[in-house]
C-alpha cells in the first residue's frame, strides 16, 4: 500500500531506497529482511519484466552494511555448479541454493524426506527445532535422481564414502572452498551464502 496508486512497474531505484528507509525506521526491519525486499524487487523487474540488471541499492544508513549477508549472482551460482565435478557435491550445492537449506539441514536429510510426487522436502528439526516443508524444483529433482542412481545411498541422502553416516559438514565446506578458488570468487562467501542467494 506504500506506493499506491503507483504501479510496481513504475517504481525506480530511488523510490525503492526511500521505501527501504521507511521499513527500517517504521517497522525496524533487519538487514536480512531488507535483502529479501530488494531481491524480490530485482527478481520481478529483471526476470518477470525483462529489464536490465538493476545494480546495487543504497542501504538505509541505520543498517550496518557489514551485517548484511553476501549474496551471489545467478551467474556466479551457475559457475559454481558447473565447476563442481562431483555429482554428490553438485547435488548438495544445488539443493542448498534452490531450496534455501542450511548446511546441517542438507547433510542430515534422509531419502524418506524427499517427496518426488508433491515435489517437497521435509526438513526435520530445523532452526528452533521446528519441522517445515520446502519446495523441490524439477531441475534439482532430476539432478537428485541422477545422483541416487550413481551413489545408491541407504538412509541419508548424502552419506560418507566410507560408511553410511551423513556426510560431514566440514567435507562440504572444504569442497565448496576449493570450487570458489577455481571460480576465482572472493569475498565473504561461504556455503551458507548459497542459502542467502
Amino acid at each position: 500500500h506504500y506506493f499506491c496508486p503507483t504501479s510496481l512497474n513504475e517504481i525506480d531505484k530511488n523510490q525503492l531506497e526511500t521505501y527501504l528507509a521507511y521499513l527500517c525506521k517504521k517497522h525496524k526491519l533487519s538487514g536480512s529482511s531488507i535483502n529479501v525486499v530488494i531481491n524480490a524487487f530485482k527478481y520481478y523487474r529483471e526476470n518477470i519484466l525483462g529489464e536490465a540488471n538493476m545494480g546495487y541499492f543504497q542501504y538505509p544508513k541505520i543498517i550496518q552494511p557489514k551485517l548484511l549477508p553476501a549474496v551471489l549472482s545467478k551467474e556466479e551460482v551457475e559457475l559454481i555448479i558447473r565447476q563442481t565435478k562431483s555429482l554428490k557435491y553438485k547435488a548438495i550445492f544445488s539443493l542448498i541454493y534452490s531450496a534455501g537449506l542450511r548446511l546441517g539441514e542438507a547433510t542430515n536429510l534422509k531419502i524418506a524426506h524427499i517427496n518426488k510426487y508433491q515435489k517437497t522436502i521435509l526438513i526435520k528439526n530445523g532452526k528452533g527445532k521446528k519441522d517445515r516443508y520446502v519446495m523441490l524444483s524439477d531441475k534439482v529433482l532430476e539432478l537428485l535422481r541422477a545422483y541416487y542412481r550413481s551413489e545408491r545411498p541407504a538412509e541419508y541422502l548424502f552419506e560418507n564414502d566410507y560408511d553410511r553416516e551423513p556426510i560431514s559438514q566440514r567435507s562440504v565446506q572444504l569442497v565448496f572452498s576449493n570450487v570458489l578458488k577455481k571460480c576465482r570468487i572472493e569475498g565473504r562467501v561461504t556455503i551458507h551464502t548459497l542459502r542467502h542467494s
